[in-house]
């Protein structure tokens, strides 16, 4: 405090002073590292989706979650290889059935009681990739050339025409 001040009011000539007090903490958030799948959009019909995580140094405990963009919910134990609270995660193939797109979310923290509520995690780290499901190929279709023969005898050419990739 400042002796002699003038008391902050309207119209008063002078100044008052603020304590401000300031801490630090010796831990600090990981930084979080998520590698992309191959492509962006990806084919989950056949395969299932594997998202690898990590943080750029030392160790940490993990949680993934999918971040609320009206996509449906699909991290539920049923739906999994792995557990929320790996280091990866590998979403069973067939679950992400609905186009669009899917944003997961994996936090780190060296404190894993901080995990429990990610709301006030003050020492948690967090990384999130988005990736769209690939709608198979449309429109197209598939040409014989010639219509009719026989096997073994005839030569068949196939040829697939007009087909679209869509977004």
């Amino acid at each position: 405090a400042v002796t002699g001040a003038s008391p902050c009011v309207k119209g008063a000539v002078g100044a008052s002073t603020v304590t401000v007090e300031w801490s630090t903490s010796p831990f600090e958030a990981p930084e979080v590292l998520i590698a992309p799948p191959d492509a962006l959009r990806v084919s989950t019909s056949v395969l299932p989706m594997a998202l690898e995580g990590g943080v750029r140094a030392g160790t940490a405990s993990y949680r993934w979650m999918q971040v609320e963009d009206g996509a449906a919910r699909v991290l539920s134990a049923g739906n999994l290889h792995t557990s929320l609270t790996g280091q990866n995660l590998v979403i069973k193939r067939g679950v992400l059935v609905d186009s669009g797109q899917f944003t997961f979310r994996l936090y780190a923290s060296s404190d894993p009681t901080e995990l429990a509520n990610l709301d006030t995690c003050v020492y948690c780290g967090f990384a999130e990739v988005t990736v769209m499901r690939n709608l198979p190929p449309a429109s197209g279709r598939l040409v014989t050339s010639p219509a009719q023969g026989y096997a073994q005898d005839t030569l068949f050419t196939l040829s697939a025409e007009s087909w679209v990739d869509p977004p």
